[in-house]
């Protein structure tokens, strides 16, 4: 068994005239000897070099001896984003103004509470803003924040577009309803800044709480931010 498990162990005896008398014990049941789970492969993160605009994934490949039906994930990282979980997770780094080491570490937990550890560096350099239009080298679409999370009144944005086409930033609540439109427009290519004053499409202070915002390129979803406000 997986688990530690009571089980219960009853007796009846009887003195052959129809009389009873009943017992009961309950013994706790667990493994003799667990195994503590291994890392076949990894933590290993796909590229493990990136600008602060963009995202990696990390996976890791556990296994157990002792075949237990579950293996638990706990992800941190030094800095950065978490999403997702169990064996893969993907890492959003923070804004930074020179290259920097952060360092993902995962913990893989067995059912009788047996462990094993391993972490993974990702490489992160600053991502190039510049003005609209701009026509340099390769440019890889992307939507980042470059305000601090939570915000009070305004947030800054920084929106690549690897080609010229339609770009929109919309805001929602936390239930999709749209909150306020940040850009909806045919955009050359480059790398521009975007800004959202905290009002709705009303013109009314947007309320504390929980908010999403949703940049696409032609339709299609480049990422998704959540964003908090702390009035």
């Amino acid at each position: 068994m997986d688990t530690p498990t009571d089980v219960t162990i009853s007796l009846a005896v009887g003195d052959g005239h129809g009389g009873t008398t009943t017992g009961h014990v309950m013994v706790n049941v667990r493994r003799e000897h667990n195994t503590a789970p291994q890392l076949a492969s990894g933590p290993i993160a796909n590229p493990n070099s990136i600008n602060s605009m963009q995202s990696c994934m990390i996976t890791v490949d556990a296994t157990d001896a002792d075949a237990e039906s579950v293996l638990f994930y706990a992800w941190t990282a030094s800095a950065g984003t978490l999403t997702g979980g169990g064996a893969t997770v993907s890492f959003k780094p923070p804004d930074v103004t020179a290259p920097t080491p952060f360092t993902v570490s995962v913990l893989v937990t067995d059912p009788m509470g047996a462990t094993v550890s391993g972490d993974v560096v990702v490489n992160v350099s600053q991502a190039p803003v510049t003005g609209v239009g701009d026509t340099g080298g390769e440019l890889v679409t992307g939507f980042r924040l470059r305000s601090a999370n939570p915000i009070h009144d305004r947030a800054e944005f920084a929106l690549t577009v690897a080609r010229e086409g339609h770009v929109s930033a919309i805001v929602y609540d936390f239930h999709g309803r749209v909150v306020a439109v940040i850009v909806d427009e045919r955009a050359p290519r480059g790398v521009r800044a975007l800004h959202w004053d905290g009002r709705t499409v009303s013109g009314q202070r947007a309320a504390s709480g929980t908010y999403f915002v949703r940049a696409q390129l032609d339709g299609r979803t480049i990422t998704t931010t959540r964003l908090t406000i702390l009035r």
